[in-house]
Formats: structure tokens, C-alpha cells, sequence
């Protein structure tokens, strides 16, 4: 049943980015949001006929994190940093009443990690309208790409194209609880979009989507040098 998924217009993200900027503490200038858009596979591990909602479908969302955080991992080739915040959305159009919201629970443990670039979130509160509605969840988005300083919090974005569509690193993996219920799914493509490449809304109705697109690649390549 696969089919093909349209990510979140740039402007909507464009949008969901300010109003997080919003609820930012007035040191804001600290911390660094990005957005995420990812595809969801099929089940690599579990019953494929289990959170059929959750397949080939959109996941979008915001990661929030310290441009001070301290880095966690002792080895100096390589860097863990706390994430603050993050929150996501798996819609799918197979499905139009469905939707999932993933976000931080009291046993969530996020992280980027450095020297390849990787998001890693393990028991997430999810919600959703499921039929086997899932309580938790893990997310994890590997890039090849290197940004930088891997003992510093990263202030570069992965190209799109260092995305590995390997379901041993990029996955996402629901439980109904702790211990019981889980599944696998492979994340086919993710993109990680820094919010400075992303215009004040008056910029954006300017430049339209096509030329908000252009400027967001060009933003991209600049990053990845």
C-alpha cells in the first residue's frame, strides 16, 4: 500500500518554527530549533498487519536544543547532546482521521549525537487515534554528513542527501508498553531543516513556494560545505 507522501509546505513549517520561537525563553537566542520532516516504510520488525497508520506516512516535527549544552560523550571523536524540547506528528493520507503526537514523557531520553549527525529519541509519550494505539515510541534519524566540532552542539544541519535510509539506524519503533507490543518501521527519507534558512512570514508570502524552496536549497548546500 505504499504511495506517495507530500512533506509539510515550507511555509506551514516556516510557521510552526515561529510560534516555538515564541514560546522560547528570552535567552532564545541560545538555543537552536530544527525542523524535521521524515517518510515512514513498512514494519521490518513485528506483524506488518500491526499499526498499519503508522506506514508510509508523514512525520513532521521540531527539535529544540542548548547552543551551550555540554557533551556527553567522553570520547573526543564523538558527541552527545541533550535535546531540551522536541515534537512530532505522523499523519497519513490512507488514513485522514489518523493522527499520532509524539513528545517528551517522564522516560524519554533524547539526544543528538556527533561525529555523524544522528537524532535519537527512545520512550516518547506517544498519542494517536491507533487501533492499537501505542504509548510509546523511538525515533532515530542517522546522517554520513560531519558538521563541525563533534565536542560542540552542532550549529550546521545534515544535507538531505547523507540521510541513511538503513532501518538498523533510521527507524521508528512503537510499543503498546514498555515490554509488550513493539514494531519497527524503516524511515525511508528524512530532512533536517535549519529555521535560519526559513524567511519572516512577509518574506515567505514574497517569495511564494517555489522561490521559498530555491532559497531553503541554497541554504542547504551553504550548510553543507
Amino acid at each position: 500500500m505504499n504511495t506517495v507522501v507530500q512533506k509539510l509546505p515550507l511555509a506551514a513549517i516556516g510557521a510552526s518554527v515561529l510560534a516555538l520561537s515564541a514560546a522560547l525563553p528570552s535567552n532564545a537566542a541560545d538555543f537552536k530549533i530544527l525542523s524535521v520532516s521524515g517518510v515512514t516504510g513498512g514494519v521490518v520488525d513485528g506483524n506488518p498487519a500491526d499499526y498499519l497508520e503508522y506506514q508510509f506516512a508523514n512525520l513532521q516535527g521540531t527539535v529544540t536544543y542548548s547552543l551551550d549544552a555540554k557533551d556527553l560523550n567522553p570520547d573526543p571523536y564523538q558527541g552527545r547532546f541533550k535535546i531540551k524540547d522536541f515534537s512530532f506528528t505522523i499523519t497519513n493520507p490512507n488514513y485522514p482521521s489518523f493522527l499520532a503526537e509524539i513528545d517528551r514523557g517522564h522516560e524519554t531520553k533524547a539526544f543528538i549525537e556527533l561525529s555523524s549527525y544522528a537524532i535519537i529519541i527512545t520512550n516518547a509519550r506517544t498519542r494517536n487515534t491507533s487501533l492499537n494505539n501505542p504509548t510509546l515510541s523511538d525515533i532515530s534519524l542517522f546522517f554520513t554528513d560531519t558538521v563541525g566540532n563533534p565536542n560542540k552542539p552542532p550549529t550546521q544541519t545534515p544535507s538531505g542527501d547523507s540521510f541513511v535510509a538503513d532501518p538498523t539506524k533510521s527507524f521508528l519503533k512503537l510499543f503498546q508498553s514498555p515490554n509488550a507490543g513493539a514494531a519497527k518501521l524503516a524511515v525511508t527519507d528524512a530532512e533536517v531543516v535549519d529555521p535560519a534558512a526559513i524567511p519572516e512570514p512577509t518574506t515567505m508570502a514574497g517569495l511564494g513556494v517555489f522561490g521559498l524552496g530555491a532559497l531553503l536549497k541554497r541554504q542547504s548546500k551553504k550548510s553543507a560545505k
